[in-house]
């Protein structure tokens, strides 16, 4: 891909604010296998200056799920949002998606981490067959999206519906 100046670009992470470090990191690798990386910290002017935060800082962890690196950063000063979670039309992050094999268990795990299900629902996007959506949020009111195709033919349909049939979703 060539950008203005015929360099490459890579995805390199997605980065939340969480309330609790600890707690977002046991909700993410418990519900979801995400694998954490070591913890680590960064304060002072330029930090802040650079990531417009409070120069105290912030406490953070990377955790890999496949090719997917999660950026989870504790702010020595987090501004809470006095609607949570955030509505879902509010410009923004607007969810986190994980295909599923277990719909059940992965709402039970998710509850019994601090998550909440929130909508769900059911589509035909191949004939004969319903994919099973739900919409929950993990601890801090991020809302994340829950997909489960009831076999190949339906990920393939939704994939289509999607547009996105050419770029390799889900993985197999």
């Amino acid at each position: 891909m060539s950008g203005a100046t015929g360099g490459h670009s890579q995805f390199s992470h997605i980065a939340v604010s969480v309330a609790d470090l600890r707690r977002s990191t046991d909700f993410y690798t418990e519900v979801f296998n995400f694998v954490p990386g070591r913890p680590y910290a960064a304060a002072g002017r330029r930090v802040a200056t650079l990531m417009e935060a409070d120069s105290r800082g912030f406490e953070a962890v990377f955790l890999r799920l496949g090719p997917t690196l999660l950026e989870l950063i504790e702010h020595a000063s987090p501004q809470h949002r006095n609607t949570v979670p955030r509505p879902a039309v509010e410009v923004g992050l607007a969810h986190l998606s994980f295909v599923i094999d277990d719909l059940a268990e992965t709402i039970q795990r998710l509850e019994s981490w601090g998550g909440r299900l929130r909508t769900r629902m059911q589509y035909e996007f191949e004939p004969g067959q319903l994919t099973d959506i739900a919409f929950a949020t993990d601890p801090d009111g991020n809302r994340i999206e829950l997909i489960l195709h009831p076999g190949d033919a339906a990920a393939r349909a939704h994939a289509s519906f999607l547009g996105i049939e050419d770029l390799g979703w889900p993985d197999s």
